[in-house]
């Protein structure tokens, strides 16, 4: 059950594309995303680390304890496997076809701080604002369920901490 207003919109979308796609006939792919990183990047953990280091290099907060987990793929992986699970699927008879995108693995927000702080070769006080979560909505662990996409064929090409290391380097400060 969604834990944020975000989670629950994304579930009724499911929905209005579920009906539609049945009412009218046509076929329909639904991808639910691991977190997402890359360039350009408009939200998330790097963004808000180059912005908040911008704007203060002595102090990093990092919401949260730093414990949460979570699973990233680049938005280069995640458009690849849409277009692969399409290639795959179109010919079946299926309607829908709901898929998790995601890693075989997560990473902490302390191990994303850490990268970030070495690989920009920076030396700020990192505060963490405590707390299992970083806001409200927000789920301390976050990994997607991944092995129907893997029956068909597909597996990332780079593990969380190489797609933050790898986004940190095209990010930096």
């Amino acid at each position: 059950m969604p834990a944020s207003f975000y989670g629950a919109s994304k579930l009724s979308c499911e929905g209005f594309i579920s009906s539609y796609s049945e009412i009218f006939g046509l076929k329909a792919w639904i991808f639910r995303f691991a977190n997402i990183t890359g360039i350009p990047a408009t939200h998330g953990i790097i963004h808000d680390f180059v912005k908040k280091i911008k704007n203060n290099p002595n102090e990093l907060k990092v919401l949260g304890d730093g414990n949460q987990e979570k699973s990233y793929i680049t938005n280069t992986m995640l458009v690849d496997s849409m277009e692969y699970i399409i290639k795959k699927t179109k010919s079946k008879k299926e309607r829908i076809f709901l898929y998790n995108i995601g890693n075989n693995d997560k990473v902490t927000v302390r191990k994303i701080t850490e990268l970030f702080v070495s690989i920009n070769q920076l030396n700020p006080k990192i505060k963490f604002t405590g707390g299992k979560v970083g806001w409200k909505g927000d789920v301390p662990l976050m990994q997607l369920d991944n092995k129907k996409i893997k029956k068909l064929g597909w597996k990332p090409e780079k593990n969380s901490t190489e797609c933050i290391s790898y986004s940190i380097s095209q990010n930096k400060v």
